[in-house]
């Protein structure tokens, strides 16, 4: 979750600093615009990353983990390699 923050937060001081710097140096404008557009390329794809594909770990063995329901939407954490399975405490409603 902290990757994602600070994918999205540093979009708003690189917006800031374009435009000191294309007020600074006039001339370099293409160059600006380059660096403005990988920061925001890279933000939005870090973002994508940590938010869509990071993957849920199971703390026993580290294998990829899912998030199960049972019958009162109670929601598990449950590995299918070591049947760990816990619930973390929320439900369907939450």
């Amino acid at each position: 979750m902290l990757a994602a923050f600070l994918s999205f937060a540093v979009l708003f001081p690189s917006a800031w600093m374009h435009g000191k710097a294309m007020s600074r140096w006039p001339n370099l404008s293409l160059l600006w615009f380059i660096l403005l557009a990988v920061v925001v390329v890279g933000g939005m794809a870090v973002f994508f990353m940590s938010m869509c594909r990071w993957p849920v770990r199971c703390p026993e063995c580290k294998n990829r983990a899912a998030f199960t329901y049972d019958k009162g939407d109670n929601e598990f954490l449950t590995c299918k390699t070591c049947d760990y399975s816990e619930p973390t405490g929320y439900t369907l409603g939450d």
